[in-house]
């Protein structure tokens, strides 16, 4: 018999990501504070973060990082009215679970989220969005079929995300799922980062950091988070806030 669980917050797995961003007005030295500031938890032992993208301000980090392992926060940086921004492996998702989760969706709640992008994807150096905003080079955008999933495009997305049942070792992901090498080492940094990060050191079988991340077969999934900020954006909020929360469900036979 299958029982299909939800996951949700205190039963298995709900990620909520803290998203901060600032946007400046190009009039001389003017400056409008446009904070995006949600919270980022994980509940459980069930997925975690993979980080990998550099904060575009303090290169010493990434993108996603805590000071207390508890609390997450992604700051994407400065930028003006009429800028478009893509981190295309802002961070990832890794299951340890001896059984498969689903991404299922995101929940985006609070203010100036129209201009969030966010997908879920196999390879952490394409890009999701469709348009030519990011590059003009097919080769370096996600255009196979099943290799990407909308989970939010400045509304609910429909996409969803299989991924393969974990081997309870969070310093390893793995692209073929089978727990057996080849696979991903990940590197714990601690001080001011306190999360996995991935590991620049090929000593578990593979060669090249190209392979990608595969739908219901891979432990773990890419997310790329991209900024579409128009240029007639003129609000004089100083500060947005809210949740955006990462939602799974599990199919277990019992």
């Amino acid at each position: 018999m299958v029982n299909r669980k939800k996951i949700y917050k205190g039963v298995l797995g709900l990620l909520a990501v803290l998203v901060v961003l600032s946007v400046i007005n190009a009039t001389q030295f003017a400056r409008v504070g446009a904070a995006y500031s949600y919270t980022v938890s994980n509940y459980g032992a069930y997925v975690h973060f993979l980080t990998r993208d550099g904060d575009p301000i303090n290169s010493s980090k990434p993108v996603l990082a805590s000071s207390g392992n508890t609390s997450y926060s992604l700051s994407l940086g400065i930028w003006c009215p009429g800028t478009n921004k893509t981190y295309t492996a802002a961070f990832a998702i890794v299951n340890e679970e001896d059984y498969a989760v689903t991404l299922v969706g995101v929940n985006v709640e609070g203010t100036g989220t129209a201009y969030l992008y966010i997908y879920a994807h196999s390879n952490a150096n394409k890009t999701c969005t469709a348009d030519k905003i990011v590059t003009d080079d097919d080769s370096k955008r996600e255009t196979a079929a099943g290799s990407n999933a909308t989970l939010w495009s400045g509304t609910k997305g429909s996409g969803t995300w299989v991924l393969a049942k974990g081997d309870g070792n969070t310093a390893t992901y793995d692209p073929e799922g089978d727990a057996a090498t080849p696979y991903y080492n990940a590197t714990w940094n601690a001080a001011n980062i306190n999360a996995w990060h991935y590991d620049k050191i090929l000593d578990w079988g593979y060669s090249n950091w190209n392979q990608p991340a595969t739908n219901s077969t891979s432990d773990y999934v890419w997310i790329e988070i991209c900024l579409q900020i128009p240029s007639t954006v003129t609000s004089s909020e100083t500060a947005y806030t809210g949740t955006i929360s990462f939602m799974f469900e599990s199919a277990i036979e019992v």
